[in-house]
């Protein structure tokens, strides 16, 4: 006998969502379970480890990533399940740098990680790890905001010091040494006393800082102190910007001193560089958007300019007399090295890359580290690309996932969806409940709460292989699913969809 639909009547019906927050609003129906939203038939798909990086740091031949492993699909609204909270497992995971292998790895359950510095080795000073985070350090209490210093081969602590106020109030410089608080103030990161600054660039910190007229901020790589002015009252007057080096406090023009390489660009590309670096002998090299690095000296006379004939603006690197320099466009690495002394060009390499930031980091001479920082499907964790070739992927752990089951309506508010599930190929038993979105009212809240349920895989004993939650719209199929394998310590959360 066939089976007629039935009709939910939702506010969020099969787990349904309103569409609005504004009185008077019908709701949209489902129908369970013929809508092709509804969570019933065959579905299949990927699911992809959780795993984000969200920093990165390098040193003496190691890569150090601040990972953090989340059993929670982000975007999906679960709150209005009685379940407990998701599973969070932090961690720093050192890697070796010549091959991606794992060396180490130090679990940082109950932090919040921010971020990671690897602080070389200086006179009278090991080098040391410098990691910032929050942490409850008694039992209880609130989070505190923590800096700890840690040896970067056993990884054990060797120094940690709470600080005043959020955790979001304070960041790294690239080299660890410095730790900044609110947009400019500085202290060094070893004694936690105020920084050593060049009397110049002490001297434009003293001076007012007028929205309209003056901005002053830390750049390139906290290398630099960026001040652009302007004249009062000349609202689209261009800024004029000078860049102040935090090695020996000497001021650059921001604007190029050569005329435009490219003709795609107006002159307006040459007023800032896309990346700048400190030159051994006290210049600096600055990279501008039309493919041109200037090579200036310690009075910011230009000695050099470098066509890399390729229209692009570079991030940068120096290493004695070999210049890095990199750039993402359009899904494709470009990376190369050059002999500032003369101008040529020793390597060069494209390799196509998935990481979304234009400007990636540059650890050692000629190499790239690019970790991800956010969730994303279908991308590697992390990425090292040399001008070698000789690099690596740090791939995301996956398991295929394929349900048959079959919906049934059980209120205005809910159905449930039982049957068979394939993890891996291995058969399991799947029963979900379905439940109705809800909304908050908020002014102008318009953005609809689909319908979201929980579910488990087990085996025919009852035991339960893997927590499993997800979402659904309506008339859209496919469902935004979330797995927890169950008694895993490590790489047990996975994100994806899955489609008819």
């Amino acid at each position: 006998m066939k089976r007629s639909p039935v009709r939910l009547a939702l506010p969020l019906l099969s787990g349904a969502l309103l569409l609005t927050a504004c009185p008077g609003v019908r709701p949209i129906p489902i129908d369970v379970p013929s809508n092709p939203a509804v969570l019933n038939g065959t579905w299949k798909g990927t699911l992809q480890s959780s795993i984000d990086v969200r920093d990165a740091a390098w040193g003496e031949g190691r890569v150090y990533l601040l990972q953090q492993e989340l059993a929670s699909p982000a975007g999906l609204p679960m709150a209005y399940f009685p379940f407990t909270n998701p599973k969070v497992r932090p961690a720093l995971v050192v890697l070796d740098a010549a091959s991606g292998v794992e060396l180490r790895r130090l679990d940082l359950a109950g932090s919040e990680l921010h971020a990671l510095r690897f602080r070389a080795a200086e006179p009278g000073q090991p080098a040391r790890l410098v990691l910032l985070r929050s942490a409850v350090l008694v039992t209880g209490a609130p989070a505190s905001t923590v800096l700890s210093e840690l040896d970067p081969v056993t990884l054990e602590e060797t120094k940690q010091t709470t600080l005043p106020g959020s955790l979001w109030n304070y960041r790294l410089n690239t080299d660890g040494r410095w730790l900044i608080s609110g947009s400019l103030t500085v202290q060094e990161t070893r004694t936690l006393q105020p920084a050593t600054l060049p009397q110049t660039i002490q001297d434009e910190l003293a001076k007012p800082q007028e929205y309209a007229t003056r901005n002053t901020s830390w750049d390139y790589g906290e290398q630099f102190l960026r001040v652009a002015t302007r004249t009062a009252g000349a609202q689209h007057t261009p800024w004029t910007t000078r860049l102040y080096s935090v090695t020996t406090g000497q001021a650059f023009g921001g604007a190029a001193q050569h005329p435009l390489a490219c003709t795609k660009f107006a002159s307006d590309v040459l007023t800032e560089p896309t990346g700048m670096v400190n030159l051994p002998d006290g210049g600096a090299a600055l990279a501008y958007r039309d493919g041109t690095v200037e090579l200036r000296g310690p009075d910011d006379r230009l000695r050099r300019t470098i066509d890399l004939g390729d229209c692009l603006g570079h991030t940068l690197r120096v290493d004695g007399d070999v210049l890095t320099f990199a750039v993402v466009e359009e899904n494709e690495l470009q990376l190369g090295t050059l002999r500032m002394t003369d101008g040529q060009v020793l390597s060069r390499r494209r390799a196509a890359t998935t990481y979304p930031i234009q400007y990636p980091p540059l650890e050692a001479e000629g190499t790239a580290l690019m970790a991800r920082p956010r969730w994303r499907v279908g991308i590697p964790l992390v990425e090292l690309q040399r001008t070698s070739g000789a690099g690596w992927l740090l791939e995301k752990e996956t398991h295929t996932l394929h349900l048959d089951t079959r919906a049934t309506w059980t209120s205005k508010a809910e159905y449930s969806s039982v049957g068979e599930a394939w993890l891996d190929g291995e058969r399991l038993n799947f029963a979900a409940t379905v439940r109705s979105g809800t909304m908050e009212f908020r002014p102008q809240a318009t953005a609809p709460v689909p319908p979201s349920w929980q579910g488990t895989l087990s085996r025919l004993d009852g035991t339960v292989v893997a927590r499993v939650q997800g979402t659904h719209w309506n008339m859209e199929a496919q469902q935004a699913v979330m797995l927890e394998l169950q008694g895993s310590e490590r790489d047990f959360a996975f994100n994806g969809l899955l489609r008819p």
